[in-house]
C-alpha cells in the first residue's frame, strides 16, 4: 500500500469463502473530503486473513483507521442451507486482529449498507470493483456506509 495522509482510513471486509476486502480513505477539508477506493480484492479465506494483517500492519501510525465487516448471522433458515463457518471464522479472525492493532471492529448487517449505498453510487464515486462475484464491492459498500452513519456528507457519491 502506499504512502497516505489521510482523515479517515476503513478496512473493510465482506467475509466468507470468497471474500471482499477493501480499503477506503477519506481526505481533504470539511466539506469538500474526497473519498477514494485505496484498493479492493476478493481472496480465498487463507488470503483473507493474511490481507487482514498486512493492512493493518500498514496502517500502524495513521489516525483514524477503523475496520468495518458485514457480519454473518446465524438464524435457522441460515443453519438449514448450510455449514459453512467460513465467515464466522473470519469475523472472530477480524475482531482479534483488531484488537491487537487496537483498532475499532464495527459489524454492519447486508441490509444496512445496502439500502444506503446502492451500486450507482459506488460506480458514481469511482468506487467499483471491476470483476469477481461482487463481494469486493459489499466491503466497500460497508467502508462507504460507515462513512456516511458517521458524519460524512457523501460528496461525489451521493446523489445531489
Amino acid at each position: 500500500m502506499r504512502s497516505m495522509s489521510t482523515d479517515r482510513l476503513i478496512i473493510a471486509l465482506d467475509p466468507g469463502l470468497s471474500s471482499g476486502c477493501s480499503i477506503v480513505t477519506l481526505t481533504g477539508p470539511v466539506g469538500s473530503h474526497e473519498v477514494e477506493l485505496v484498493e479492493s480484492h476478493e481472496l480465498d479465506v487463507e488470503h483473507t486473513w493474511h490481507w487482514l494483517e498486512s493492512a493493518l500492519i500498514q496502517t500502524e501510525g495513521i489516525p483514524n483507521v477503523e475496520l468495518v465487516a458485514e457480519t454473518f448471522i446465524i438464524t435457522i433458515e441460515t443453519a438449514k442451507k448450510s455449514q459453512s463457518p467460513w465467515s464466522l471464522r473470519l469475523l472472530g479472525v477480524a475482531d482479534y486482529l483488531a484488537a491487537q492493532h487496537r483498532v475499532p471492529f464495527i459489524e454492519q448487517t447486508p441490509a444496512q449498507a445496502k439500502r444506503l449505498v446502492t451500486n450507482d453510487m459506488l460506480r458514481a464515486g469511482g468506487l467499483w470493483h471491476k470483476g469477481g462475484a461482487g463481494h469486493a464491492n459489499d466491503a466497500t459498500r460497508h467502508a462507504v456506509y460507515r462513512l456516511l452513519t458517521t458524519g460524512w456528507s457523501g460528496q461525489g457519491v451521493v446523489p445531489v
